[in-house]
Protein backbone atom coordinates (compact mmCIF):
# COMPACT_ATOMS: atom_id res chain seq x y z
CA UNK A 1 0.00 0.00 0.00
CA UNK A 2 2.97 1.78 0.58
CA UNK A 3 4.17 2.20 -2.99
CA UNK A 4 0.59 2.84 -4.22
CA UNK A 5 0.64 5.62 -2.14
CA UNK A 6 3.09 7.26 -3.66
CA UNK A 7 2.14 5.68 -7.43
CA UNK A 8 4.73 3.54 -7.89
CA UNK A 9 2.43 1.35 -9.35
CA UNK A 10 4.53 -1.30 -10.87
CA UNK A 11 6.24 -1.74 -6.77
CA UNK A 12 3.15 -2.42 -5.43
CA UNK A 13 1.95 -5.01 -8.50
CA UNK A 14 5.18 -7.07 -7.65
CA UNK A 15 4.55 -6.80 -3.68
CA UNK A 16 0.22 -7.27 -3.79
CA UNK A 17 1.53 -10.58 -5.89
CA UNK A 18 4.09 -11.73 -3.83
CA UNK A 19 1.67 -11.34 -1.14
CA UNK A 20 -1.21 -13.33 -3.48
CA UNK A 21 1.32 -16.46 -3.66
CA UNK A 22 1.73 -16.34 0.03
CA UNK A 23 -1.88 -16.15 0.98
CA UNK A 24 -2.69 -19.09 -1.90
CA UNK A 25 -0.08 -21.14 -0.92
CA UNK A 26 -1.06 -20.73 2.75
CA UNK A 27 -5.25 -21.77 1.59
CA UNK A 28 -5.94 -18.18 3.58
CA UNK A 29 -9.22 -17.29 1.09
CA UNK A 30 -10.05 -14.14 2.97
CA UNK A 31 -6.66 -12.71 2.77
CA UNK A 32 -6.73 -13.79 -0.96
CA UNK A 33 -9.97 -11.91 -1.81
CA UNK A 34 -8.92 -8.64 -0.41
CA UNK A 35 -5.62 -9.13 -1.97
CA UNK A 36 -7.04 -9.61 -5.64
CA UNK A 37 -9.78 -6.62 -4.83
CA UNK A 38 -6.15 -4.51 -3.92
CA UNK A 39 -4.73 -5.18 -7.60
CA UNK A 40 -7.83 -4.92 -9.31
CA UNK A 41 -8.35 -0.76 -7.36
CA UNK A 42 -4.53 -0.93 -8.31
CA UNK A 43 -5.01 -1.79 -11.97
CA UNK A 44 -7.74 0.72 -12.07
CA UNK A 45 -5.79 3.14 -11.02
CA UNK A 46 -3.21 2.43 -13.13
CA UNK A 47 -5.49 2.59 -16.55
CA UNK A 48 -5.77 -1.66 -16.97
CA UNK A 49 -9.16 -1.58 -16.88
CA UNK A 50 -9.59 -4.83 -18.10
CA UNK A 51 -7.42 -7.03 -15.46
CA UNK A 52 -8.82 -4.37 -12.87
CA UNK A 53 -12.37 -6.30 -13.97
CA UNK A 54 -10.24 -9.76 -14.32
CA UNK A 55 -9.11 -9.76 -10.65
CA UNK A 56 -12.36 -7.88 -9.03
CA UNK A 57 -14.29 -10.79 -10.11
CA UNK A 58 -11.87 -13.11 -9.07
CA UNK A 59 -12.54 -11.50 -5.28
CA UNK A 60 -16.23 -11.90 -5.61
CA UNK A 61 -16.47 -15.30 -6.52
CA UNK A 62 -14.29 -15.86 -3.09
CA UNK A 63 -16.27 -13.67 -1.11
CA UNK A 64 -19.70 -15.37 -2.43
CA UNK A 65 -18.06 -18.59 -1.34
CA UNK A 66 -17.30 -16.97 2.23
CA UNK A 67 -20.50 -15.43 2.39
CA UNK A 68 -18.84 -12.39 3.50
CA UNK A 69 -21.42 -9.46 2.23
CA UNK A 70 -19.75 -6.10 3.29
CA UNK A 71 -16.68 -7.01 0.64
CA UNK A 72 -18.72 -8.68 -1.81
CA UNK A 73 -20.71 -5.25 -1.91
CA UNK A 74 -18.14 -3.22 -1.89
CA UNK A 75 -15.92 -5.40 -4.65
CA UNK A 76 -19.24 -5.70 -7.24
CA UNK A 77 -19.07 -1.79 -6.55
CA UNK A 78 -16.18 -1.29 -7.80
CA UNK A 79 -16.43 -3.62 -10.40
CA UNK A 80 -19.53 -1.65 -11.46
CA UNK A 81 -17.16 1.69 -11.48
CA UNK A 82 -14.74 -0.07 -13.76
CA UNK A 83 -17.52 -1.58 -16.16
CA UNK A 84 -18.72 1.93 -16.66
CA UNK A 85 -15.18 3.12 -17.57
CA UNK A 86 -15.15 0.75 -20.19
CA UNK A 87 -18.79 1.27 -21.79
CA UNK A 88 -19.59 -2.08 -20.81
CA UNK A 89 -23.41 -1.16 -18.99
CA UNK A 90 -24.74 -5.11 -20.06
Amino acid sequence: MVHKSKKQFELAEQAYRQLLAIEVQQKNKAAEANTLSELSNLYDNMGRLEDAVVFCRQAIDIYVKLKDLKNEGSARNNLANTLIKLHRYD
